[in-house]
């Protein structure tokens, strides 16, 4: 258990525990978030770590309520089920169907897939859907592909090294998640993937849909289409 922190100027240069103290370069704060909630406790449904309870026009189990961002449930496609994910990009989706659905309800929430990236040094990150652990958590009869190219074909001046991995469902095809890491940004790949999860597409379908090609920016097969392919003869 971590009991604090040593810190010399700016810098964090020591962990101390309830066992032993540790020399470090940096600090990965990972806290979580918890649902403000105790207001609602009595009156409203809420999980069982207190984030309300909604449905897909964001009201609670009080149709007079609405309840969105941080503080609620949210539908998550690959599973298809309530969960919590606490994202601002959620939020702002959830403010805006309550804003449209109080005079409604008229306009239903098409579910997320807790798109999320992150810049870490000179390393471009991004995610989608399920990651292979907690596919495996969730029983699932699930495969992996990771396939790593080169971002730009190799005549190019300058090129990147990329590794993306999908995570897909062996009795439905149906993709599940993605992650992908390079130095160049191609975090807007994890988006694509994300359209894809929500719209259950196969990696079949990923394997051969259309994607442009001009080599100042890819190659002719896209690190998309190459995992969709990898994927063919996985069963």
């Amino acid at each position: 258990k971590v009991k604090g922190f040593t810190v010399d100027g700016d810098q964090v240069t020591h962990i101390s525990t309830d066992k032993e103290t540790f020399e470090v370069d940096m600090v990965i704060m990972c806290v979580g978030f918890r649902p403000n909630t105790q207001l609602f406790k009595k009156d409203l449904d809420t999980t069982p770590n207190g984030a309300l309870i909604v449905n897909e026009y964001m009201q609670t189990s009080n149709p007079d309520v609405y309840a969105c961002g941080d503080c609620a449930n949210i539908y998550y496609n690959p599973t298809k089920e309530s969960k919590y994910i606490p994202l601002a990009t959620n939020a702002v989706r959830m403010g805006t169907l309550v804003g449209l659905n109080i005079k409604g309800p008229n306009v239903k929430y098409v579910g997320t897939q807790g798109t999320s990236g992150i810049k870490i040094y000179n390393w471009s990150i991004s995610s989608t859907g399920l990651t292979e652990g907690v596919a495996k958590d969730a029983g699932i009869n699930y495969g992996t592909v990771t396939v790593t190219d080169n971002n730009r074909p190799e005549f190019m001046p300058t090129y990147d090294e990329a590794t993306l991995k999908i995570v897909f469902d062996k009795n439905s095809r149906r993709i599940l998640g993605g992650q992908i890491i390079s130095e160049s940004d191609l975090t807007e790949k994890m988006n694509t993937l994300s359209v894809c999860i929500q719209k259950e597409m196969t990696v079949e379908e990923l394997a051969f849909v259309d994607f442009f090609f001009q080599p100042h920016f890819n190659k002719p097969w896209g690190l998309l289409n190459l995992a969709g392919l990898a994927a063919l003869n996985i069963k």
